[in-house]
């Protein structure tokens, strides 16, 4: 087991992860923190990389594995065989939030959205405008620019079906 300490050190964690998986990682595994996503295609390289986590002390939540799927959450994206899509849950949450009147509203959009902002093109020309009302001594005021920067942001994240790497 690890110690509670490294486990709070989400640098260190990821670094030891990253170490103890080094021979899987792009192969058939990927790992962030404390979730693995195993995509082998055999049962062998499968046992291989759960012997391995044995090796080192690792223990897995059954509860929380699933096995032989076509298609499975990782890190709020939906993976499968063949491609990535954004969780449409997260689609809806950001097509139905309601105008971001005030700095705060603002503030838990943009952080919210930032997550996905490598799979929406051109997204620092549209965020571009809520970023400038979020700088320290401006003043506050949600224009037509705001407004459609914001639709057009909703429309992008809507219209997604695959995501594509734009970073």
């Amino acid at each position: 087991m690890l110690s509670f300490k490294l486990i709070n050190d989400s640098v260190s964690f990821q670094q030891y992860m990253n170490d103890v998986f080094w021979d899987f990682l792009n192969d058939f595994c990927q790992v962030y923190l404390n979730d693995i996503l195993i995509y082998s295609k055999t049962q062998r390289e499968h046992r291989q990389l759960l012997d391995h986590l044995r090796e080192a002390d690792l223990q897995v939540d059954i509860w929380k594995c699933k096995f032989n799927v076509e298609e499975t959450v990782f890190l709020e994206v939906i993976v499968s065989e063949q491609d990535l899509h954004m969780n449409s849950i997260k689609v809806k949450v950001i097509v139905n939030w309601a105008t971001s009147i005030n700095l705060k509203k603002v503030q838990s959009f943009l952080r919210f959205i930032n997550f996905y902002h490598c799979f929406i093109k051109n997204f620092l020309k549209l965020v571009k405008s809520f970023t400038q009302l979020t700088r320290k001594n401006t003043s506050f005021v949600w224009n037509k620019v705001c407004v459609q920067a914001f639709d057009d942001l909703k429309k992008q994240v809507n219209s997604i079906s695959i995501l594509r790497h734009f970073c």
